[in-house]
């Protein structure tokens, strides 16, 4: 993708992008945190938490997931782009023979942006906004929901001391969600340079047409 200097350039608003993708990967990594922390001291946080609820508490709290939601989210997003998108992704694609990169037009392998200026704001803006930021989301919570099949189901244990078969069907359904979410990631990312290259072959078109 491209980097946000090459986006700014252009006047790109990515805040709803930013949220879906990055945000609320990063509150829900924040909370699977701490109910490890919870575990691991054995002081019973969260239970104090709810007892302490008030509105100086509830405040508290927000402010602390919005800042933690921003700075894991960022944490998470670089994995997703190193073992997702680099690891598994583009190796699964181009042996399926899909079309996963961009190439300028003397044949080089080059980034999205260098067809902006033709393709124009709006139709960059829409493949991103409608195919990307769904990669990316779908593969960032599938990073999240990874270590929640494990820490949840020793959450509930340590609260409520369930039986173990009705742990472990916790944790097996959160693995196997974690899992379809790492597919359908790879599926809109995939999606993602299809759209974009369709997009592009059409302009394209349409100036050989216009000329």
């Amino acid at each position: 993708m491209s980097n946000n200097a090459e986006l700014s350039k252009y006047g790109i608003s990515m805040t709803f992008e930013k949220i879906l993708a990055h945000n609320i990967p990063g509150v829900f990594l924040a909370v699977v945190l701490f109910m490890l922390l919870d575990m691991i001291v054995e002081e019973k946080i969260f239970e104090y938490v709810v007892n302490s609820l008030g509105l100086g508490m509830v405040s508290l709290l927000v402010v602390i997931l919005i800042y933690l939601g921003f700075l894991f989210g960022l944490i998470i997003d670089e994995l997703h782009h190193v073992l997702l998108e680099e690891k598994v992704y583009y190796p699964t694609a181009k042996k399926k023979g899909k079309e996963v990169t961009f190439k300028d037009l003397d044949g080089n392998e080059c980034t999205e942006s260098y067809y902006l200026p033709l393709m124009g704001l709006d139709l960059y803006k829409y493949n991103l906004k409608h195919f990307y930021s769904y990669s990316e989301f779908d593969s960032n919570i599938s990073l999240v929901l990874l270590p929640t099949s494990v820490i949840f189901p020793l959450f509930i244990n340590y609260y409520y001391s369930a039986s173990k078969p009705i742990l472990w069907v916790v944790g097996i359904a959160i693995f196997v969600l974690a899992i379809g979410m790492i597919y359908l990631g790879y599926t809109a990312f995939c999606d993602y340079y299809s759209a974009f290259n369709n997009t592009l072959r059409g302009v394209l078109k349409k100036r050989e047409i216009e000329r």
